[in-house]
């Protein structure tokens, strides 16, 4: 599981994710199982929670079992970001260990554009 990648609307205007594209190198065969956000509440971090609300929580975008590159879809509207509550986190699980990969995700906005990150685990 990857988590502590963070995301946020910084603008007054409300955006829709409705996919996101993962890829990761190098690929051996690993298995992508879940992309969800998890929330933090209060201004405490996002993190995962059993219910989605009060302490952090988490929502699941997509849930299947996919290779690397395609766009998984599902559709997020993350808030905008205020002082008093904290943006969204990426929670990925994939099936093996990915340590030692380059990760690229892909939020795919309702638009049309793309907004990407490239992590290196």
């Amino acid at each position: 599981m990857l988590t502590g990648v963070t995301i946020g609307n910084t603008d007054q205007e409300p955006i829709t994710i409705t996919g996101i594209r993962v890829s990761w190198s190098p690929d051996d065969g690993e298995i992508i199982r879940e992309v969800a956000f998890t929330r933090g509440w209060g201004g405490r971090s996002p993190h995962a929670g059993s219910n989605g609300h009060g302490e952090g929580g988490f929502t699941a975008l997509w849930l299947g079992e996919a290779e690397s590159g395609p766009v998984l879809e599902g559709q997020a509207q993350p808030g905008t970001v205020t002082q008093g509550d904290s943006a969204q986190s990426v929670r990925l699980s994939f099936d093996s260990n990915v340590e030692r990969r380059q990760i690229v995700c892909t939020a795919i906005l309702d638009d049309g554009s793309e907004k990407a990150i490239r992590l290196d685990v």
